[in-house]
């Protein structure tokens, strides 16, 4: 069953997200993240909290710490395709 993770994502980074520039996302790996779930990536502020309803994108690799030792443990890098 696909899970949904909504994710708060900077505003710095939000705009390469929505136009595909930026399709990746590291994070830490406390959800059980599984190829084919859905995330819903949401600007978020902390003075201001979220400043939109976000877009939606489906994980379509997960590359764990174990496969690449640049990433910190328990981290994971999240590549998103498009909206399902």
């Amino acid at each position: 069953m696909r899970a949904t993770h909504e994710l708060k994502v900077s505003p710095v980074y939000y705009g390469s997200l929505v136009d595909r520039t930026k399709t990746a996302e590291v994070r830490l790996n406390d959800r059980c993240y599984q190829v084919g779930d859905i995330c819903v990536l949401r600007p978020y502020n902390k003075s201001l909290g979220f400043l939109s309803e976000g877009i939606v994108r489906e994980i379509t690799h997960i590359l764990y710490h174990q496969e690449f030792e640049g990433l910190a443990p328990n981290y994971v890098m999240l590549s998103f395709g498009a909206a399902p």
